[in-house]
């Protein structure tokens, strides 16, 4: 039995790359999947002026590669998948389940945070600001029980440490998603989520707590976080709704009102305290056009009122559609950003103070930038 499993794996393993290949054994629950992704990107930002991408009308670029391993045998489950972007690559998660039953699971390894809205609190490929700040599709390395009841859903988890540092040319943000770095590091996190289901509504409320070590001081801050939610089907719509407050208080604080975070292998700041307020709708329409089978048109907004008064606020607003065709994915999005690192010309201030450290005022009316943003995905 060993060996007919291993063969298999060698045999997934060499086809992988070029296929989806279920490998199943001969019993009636154990299997192996290897799957993978490849994504480009064509974008234009209007906030580069006389750049060449701006002569250029646009760029086209590699956006990520990804290999994906998942499976089961004998109440153990598993799942990994490594990503590979321009540059620098990381682990997006990795971990090793088991049921008890049908509605208890156990998870140990990089898994996802139970905050918030599961999977995603958005619709787009730039999520919401929550993102930017650790808040949506958050991985970190721990141990997660889900457990279902009736129509209650229920999660309790406990994090040791961040997902970690990959490869990349930063010192600590070749990660997927966002953390606290710059001389800081996330431990000892816990998170529990409730909630309740009726009618393809889902009503949910999150808290989050965990510990800030000073990497050469050793001191210990902390940080935590609260969210109610709303995750509504009705008919061919989807509604998300979302608040979430937080506050970010590392050991021997020198930063003036800020913490510094880092994924995709750039850090910047973030205000150290706030809330953000998510809604996003969407509608799918099922088509028959050739090898497309359906249009997503959604429109997703945050605002992040930061609770340090010299600072802007940052808000996001994406409006676009993903277009299906069968493992062809492609997202087409105007994304428009006023204080935000990815769309706009402020990077590391962006979710801080707003404005440029060299800018000697406040600017009261920061203006808004536009990204077009086309991404076409294939997924295997």
């Amino acid at each position: 039995m060993l060996y007919r499993l291993s063969m298999m794996l060698v045999v997934g393993l060499l086809f992988g790359p070029f296929s989806h290949y279920p490998l199943q054994a001969q019993t009636d629950t154990t299997f192996v999947i290897l799957s993978g992704a490849l994504r480009f990107n064509a974008f234009y930002k209007n906030w580069e002026g006389q750049k060449s991408n701006q002569k250029q009308f646009g760029v086209i670029a590699f956006d990520m590669a990804r290999a994906e391993v998942k499976g089961y045998h004998k109440g153990l489950d598993f799942s990994a998948q490594y990503r590979f972007y321009a540059g620098y690559n990381m682990l997006h998660h990795g971990w090793i389940g088991y049921n008890f039953t049908d509605s208890t699971h156990l998870t140990l390894g990089v898994n996802q945070v139970p905050f918030g809205i599961q999977p995603y609190a958005s619709h787009s490929y730039f999520f919401s600001m929550a993102y930017y700040v650790g808040l949506e599709d958050d991985y970190d390395l721990g141990l997660k029980l889900t457990q279902g009841y009736n129509n209650l859903d229920f999660a309790l988890a406990f994090y040791k440490n961040s997902e970690g540092h990959y490869s990349g040319s930063s010192n600590a943000s070749a990660r997927y998603s966002y953390d606290v770095v710059g001389g800081h590091k996330e431990v000892n996190q816990v998170n529990g989520r409730i909630a309740y289901n009726l009618d393809g509504a889902e009503i949910g409320l999150s808290g989050e707590y965990g510990q800030l070590v000073n990497n050469t001081t050793n001191n210990f801050g902390n940080h935590y976080a609260l969210a109610g939610h709303l995750d509504w089907d009705i008919g061919r719509f989807n509604i998300k709704a979302e608040a979430i407050h937080f506050n970010k208080q590392p050991a021997d604080d020198t930063l003036d009102g800020t913490v510094v975070m880092g994924a995709y292998d750039f850090p910047y700041e973030v205000a150290q305290k706030g809330q953000m307020y998510i809604g996003g709708i969407s509608y799918k329409v099922p088509v028959k056009w050739g090898p497309i089978t359906s249009l997503t048109f959604y429109e997703n907004f945050t605002y992040f009122d930061k609770a340090i008064n010299r600072f802007n606020d940052s808000q996001m607003n994406v409006a676009g559609v993903m277009v299906s065709a069968g493992k062809l994915y492609t997202y087409l999005d105007v994304a428009r950003g006023q204080s935000h690192p990815w769309i706009g010309p402020v990077w590391c201030e962006a979710l801080a103070r707003g404005f440029k450290i060299n800018e000697n005022a406040k600017d009261p009316k920061p203006e808004w930038s536009t990204r077009y943003n086309l991404n076409i995905g294939y997924y295997f």
